[in-house]
């Protein structure tokens, strides 16, 4: 696959204010996230073993600061709840948006004596983290999918025979935002195509699924 630059970035941060626009002036993203784990190392064990756990992610952004900022500045101060939105490669169609309830951690900002003044802010993450794709099918319409109400049982659904394909069908619709009847008749093609990125997204990290979370939906 090629690469990419990382100058395409768009970022928004969506709280109880409103939506701020975090890139035009963007220098760096991080998105980081991480596992728990449960130690189950018993009786004759010769190296540790491990359960996967709780997920939690965290995200920086770093940016130049502007004259007359305090907006931003407002937006981010820390323990603001929001929902950070991250497009890695811009806001075309098909490309990825990264979704993540999360908690500012306030903003940091670099005053050096004869260099750029620059804004740096560090997030928090607070439940589940989404990922939608949008995507064109065969008929020119372009279907947003989202990933980030997919239950675990229903993930389990699309690889188990015993679950009926009408109830995959509804799944696939309640994520992509058309009716199941439009599922049914689309194209073995496009189906796949469909499936294949409810999946893909689907494999994108999430947190405790008991935790508040701001809704994903940005």
């Amino acid at each position: 696959m090629p690469e990419f630059s990382g100058s395409a970035l768009y970022g928004t941060w969506v709280y109880s204010g409103g939506t701020v626009v975090l890139s035009g002036n963007q220098r760096t993203c991080t998105i980081s996230p991480t596992v728990d784990y449960i130690d189950t190392t018993a009786g004759s064990d010769a190296r540790k073993t491990r359960l996967a756990s709780l997920k939690d992610i965290t995200a920086s952004w770093s940016m130049l600061y502007q004259v007359g900022g305090t907006a931003l500045e407002d937006a981010l101060a820390e323990g603001t709840q929001g929902t950070l939105n991250i497009y890695p490669e811009g806001t075309a169609t098909g490309k990825r948006q990264h979704i993540i309830g999360a908690f500012s951690n306030g903003p940091k900002v670099d005053h050096p004596y004869a260099d750029v003044v620059t804004m740096s802010v560090d997030f928090t993450g607070n439940g589940n983290m989404g990922a939608k794709k949008n995507i064109t099918l065969s008929d020119g319409v372009e279907i947003t999918v989202d990933s980030s109400s997919l239950l675990q049982k229903e993930f389990r659904g699309f690889f188990d025979p015993r679950v009926s394909d009408k109830a995959s069908d509804k799944v696939m619709a309640r994520l992509s935002g058309v009716k199941v009847d439009y599922i049914e008749g689309l194209l073995r093609d496009d189906y796949r195509r469909l499936l294949d990125t409810i999946i893909e997204l689907a494999n994108r990290p999430l947190s405790d699924p008991n935790s508040q979370s701001e809704s994903s939906s940005g």
